[in-house]
């Protein structure tokens, strides 16, 4: 389905968007065209690079300690010291003013002018639904694992949604280790949020009210038989379709809002060949998933395959060997469309990938 077109060195893969991909390339940002691979500098001498947003047309991100614009001239412009941004919505950003303490939320138009700002500290995972921000906050240095937090966009209120100590704590898989209940997101809906909670339930919380207005401990496969829930680490995948897809591990499911039903679609994972593979990673890219993957046959397993995951046929379509150093492994899955895949190892080599 691909072939290696070619091998770049020296190279970062810092992010997409649906059109570029952008590289770190000896401290200098490049953005690469996923229609043709011709590429532009954007940027030089730069100390660090984080995830490229846009914001009035223009290419923003965290760079030398500050939020910086890149105009269509070449030049630099510092938005705000300390400023990280955390998401884009539509033509805005939501960024985080780390300059001050506490920390600071505040919501940035396509002038870069501040719509709004709230004494929030955004942890590590959020989802954005319709006009309403969820998610895990900090409070100091501690975060607070056990608390789902909804935020109007639109305005900047936020509150507490549900607390999951009171019906959760004694639940959790390991009390020497876990002080609270804690959850990864999955999806959301203009009704519910959707979470993994304590690694072996899934819930549905009113958005509302913050009623817990389901809990699924099993999957159902396609046997009808049961499956305990064991997510307890991050749940990759994507939502296609309304559906929210995990794929990790070796395992592909699927949880149905519609239906309220969480299904296992296939465990052992198999590529279309018979053959087992074992997902560390994917990108979801349209109706498949992008993976980082291993073979499970034979001694061999290094994370040294990239692959393409057909959501439709619920199995791995096409997957390879990279051929990287020894020693060497890969950093991401790919990233990239029908026609390119971008892959990047530990020790930044750039892998460009064509379809046949």
């Amino acid at each position: 389905m691909y072939r290696l077109k070619e091998k770049q060195s020296e190279c970062v893969i810092i992010n997409e968007s649906e059109d570029l991909l952008y590289i770190e390339r000896q401290s200098s940002l490049w953005a690469v065209s996923k229609k043709d691979l011709t590429q532009q500098l954007l940027a030089d001498n730069l100390k660090d690079c984080h995830t490229v947003y846009t914001l009035g047309g223009n290419p923003v991100l965290h760079c030398d300690g500050a939020l910086t614009a890149i105009l269509a001239d070449g030049t630099q412009k510092v938005m705000g010291e300390g400023w990280f941004p955390n998401a884009q919505i539509g033509e805005d950003l939501l960024v985080t003013d780390r300059s001050v303490r506490p920390n600071q939320l505040l919501r940035l138009n396509a002038a870069g002018q501040e719509v709004w700002r709230q004494h929030i500290a955004l942890g590590v995972q959020h989802i954005v639904q319709d006009d309403s921000l969820y998610y895990i906050k900090k409070d100091g240095p501690r975060v607070r694992p056990n608390v789902i937090n909804r935020l109007s966009l639109a305005t900047g209120e936020h509150r507490e949604l549900i607390d999951l100590d009171p019906r959760y704590l004694s639940e959790v898989p390991d009390k020497d280790r876990y002080d609270h209940a804690f959850y990864q997101l999955m999806m959301a809906s203009d009704k519910e949020v959707i979470a993994v909670v304590n690694g072996n339930k899934v819930i549905a919380v009113d958005v509302h009210t913050g009623d817990v207005t389901l809990e699924l401990t099993h999957f159902t496969n396609r046997n009808g038989n049961l499956l305990p829930v064991d997510l307890s680490g991050p749940v990759d995948g994507g939502t296609y379709n309304g559906r929210r897809y995990i794929l990790l591990g070796n395992m592909f499911a699927s949880f149905d809002a519609s239906s309220e039903s969480l299904t296992m679609l296939q465990h052992p994972l198999k590529d279309t060949a018979g053959s087992g593979v074992y997902v560390y990673s994917c990108h979801l890219a349209k109706d498949r998933f992008h993976i980082k993957a291993r073979m499970t046959e034979g001694s061999q397993h290094a994370i040294n395959c990239i692959g393409i995951f057909d959501i439709a046929q619920e199995a791995a379509t096409w997957i390879t060997e990279v051929p990287m150093a020894p020693g060497a492994t890969l950093r991401t899955a790919p990233y990239g469309n029908d026609q390119y895949l971008f892959v990047a190892d530990s020790n930044n080599v750039l892998y460009i990938y064509e379809r046949n």
